[in-house]
């Protein structure tokens, strides 16, 4: 999650985006207005198409209604299919790049219609798609004049259509049971990134081969009205078919699909007491008696509360509008470390654009130290207290005056890597942190203005505690080095240096800025002397001990 104010008074153009579910079958267009999710309509009714085309007088056309196209050899379907082959002709000379260009150009001219400045989308894809098919995929998007901002798995989208990311961690296994394809994937949440750990699935398994079942236990023909009879009375359970008849020409392919999942759960080493919850996607799985028989094989919740046909489009456009309305390729916030007396060091700052690394170098604050605990913050206050703690890790074991790099590397999903490292023992330690996991637009507004609004006086308040810390110890070694050496001194050089002392302590009590900054001007030159006279007497010492 990421944004970009350069002033917080001025208010830019923002360029809408939502989510595209390319589907095998259908494929459909979301939105997410800031409030409510929802797939586009339009006078044509949901903005939800068959994944078909057609060819009319060597014309390509998306075909809204293949029911009434009565050559079938004219048309061509699962287009998702073949983007291995993107650029094969398969379909009257034409590659599927060029097929698929067409889906998204129709969904780009309907949707466009319906918002203002639509410019973007997030396209959904299979977690299993190689790179080269999402490439083919994006590519078509892009001549159709989509600008896609980003590829996202599709049991990714399913889990932000529920609101799992904004939850600290969890495993989840998300069902997709489509109308030709079956596709399960096993997710990890860590602090907001999802890690897909297995996936599997069945490319020739789906509602279809249900509805086909349907028609062979009726003695019913395979024409399209009959096809359009059987989805219907499976998903509605209307009269003839008994919930009984159903669920026993179903459970075959039911049973297969469980067998699937706990096929990828025993690849990742993990059991279904694992699990904290089953996300069911896809039309198939509206299926009544799937969601007891799931329950009752993995012992865990089913997320069912959004309509398994339009998760995928739903959490597609989540993702799209973060990225135009939160997410602008720049940090929103300043990342640093909290350094001695809790000032914030910034390492990467607020608007810089990402991916980005940055590293600079810290000392332990005393000779004698022999840990450094490294505070990661995040804010625009020059106080650790007043920023957002991101987290804490000590490095132990220190040689006397390390020197430690620590690196900040901000990757474009908005993961931030530190990691510490200790030039002379070459001692590491690293983490990984999301640093806007859970805050909301209007929070990293806030703290925005919050840096704004108090930053005069933070900066007055941060320099006068860093000439308190200068000057302590300034004053700390003249009246050290005065003890030691203070005899070697002339009375009036010694006089004068004590009385400079005096005054330098007196301003850091009265915490007087300007005053203590010319104090300790005025007594670095004023001890020049001094200091020469502790080098001379430390080198004498060394070549009486060598003698």
């Amino acid at each position: 999650m990421f944004i970009q104010i350069d002033d917080p008074s001025y208010e830019v153009m923002q360029q809408e985006a939502v989510g595209i579910d390319f589907g095998t079958t259908y494929s459909l267009v979301a939105y997410f207005d800031g409030k409510t999710s929802q797939v586009l309509k339009d006078e044509k009714g949901p903005l939800i198409i068959p994944t078909v085309l057609y060819e009319n007088d060597g014309n390509i056309n998306v075909c809204d209604n293949p029911h009434d196209v009565d050559d079938k050899s004219k048309m061509i379907c699962s287009i998702k299919r073949l983007m291995h082959a993107a650029n094969d002709p398969v379909f009257h000379g034409k590659p599927p790049i060029e097929l698929a260009c067409h889906i998204f150009k129709y969904l780009k001219n309907r949707a466009s219609r319906l918002i203002e400045n639509l410019t973007s989308c997030v396209i959904s894809v299979p977690a299993y798609f190689q790179e080269p098919q999402r490439m083919a995929i994006k590519t078509a998007a892009e001549m159709a004049g989509w600008k896609v901002l980003r590829l996202i798995n599709e049991p990714t989208a399913a889990a932000i259509a529920f609101g799992l990311d904004l939850k600290t961690q969890g495993t989840f296994l998300v069902y997709d049971l489509g109308g030709g394809t079956f596709d399960v994937s096993l997710l990890r949440l860590n602090k907001g990134v999802f890690h897909i750990l297995g996936s599997g699935g069945d490319a020739h398994l789906g509602g279809d081969d249900i509805d086909h079942t349907i028609l062979d236990y009726y003695g019913r023909p395979h024409t399209t009205a009959n096809h359009l009879w059987a989805r219907h009375i499976k998903q509605t359970m209307s009269s003839p078919l008994s919930i009984d008849v159903l669920k026993k020409i179903s459970l075959p392919f039911i049973e297969k699909t469980i067998s699937i999942c706990e096929h990828v759960l025993q690849d990742a080493g993990m059991k279904a007491k694992d699990l904290d919850a089953i996300i069911l996607v896809g039309g198939s799985t509206r299926l009544s008696f799937l969601t007891d028989m799931l329950k009752n094989t993995f012992h865990c919740s089913i997320l069912n509360s959004i309509s398994p046909d339009e998760a995928v489009a739903i959490g597609a456009a989540f993702q799209a509008r973060n990225l135009t309305h939160v997410l602008l390729d720049v940090s929103p916030l300043s990342l640093g470390i909290e350094i001695h007396g809790g000032i914030v060091d910034k390492i990467i700052p607020r608007n810089s654009p990402i991916p980005i690394s940055m590293a600079q170098n810290f000392t332990t604050a005393e000779a004698h130290h022999s840990q450094m605990i490294l505070h990661i913050v995040q804010g625009e206050r020059e106080f650790a207290k007043d920023c957002m703690s991101l987290g804490k890790f000590v490095m132990k074991n220190l040689p006397p005056m390390s020197q430690i790099q620590v690196t900040f590397q901000l990757d474009g999903d908005g993961l931030l890597h530190v990691e510490a490292v200790e030039k002379k023992t070459q001692q590491k330690i690293d983490i990984d942190i999301r640093p806007t996991f859970g805050l909301t637009h209007e929070d990293i507004k806030n703290y925005i203005y919050e840096g704004h609004q108090h930053g005069a006086d933070d900066m007055e308040k941060r320099l006068l505690h860093q000439d308190l810390m200068n000057g302590s110890k300034l004053a700390s070694y003249v009246t050290q080095a005065l003890s030691d050496y203070g005899a070697l001194l002339d009375q009036e050089n010694r006089c004068h240096l004590e009385a400079l002392l005096n005054q330098l302590q007196y301003h850091i009590d009265q915490q007087d800025r300007t005053s203590i900054h010319e104090s300790i001007k005025a007594l670095s030159v004023a001890s020049q002397r001094l200091a020469e006279i502790q080098i001379e007497e430390s080198i004498k010492k060394a070549k009486l001990d060598n003698f």
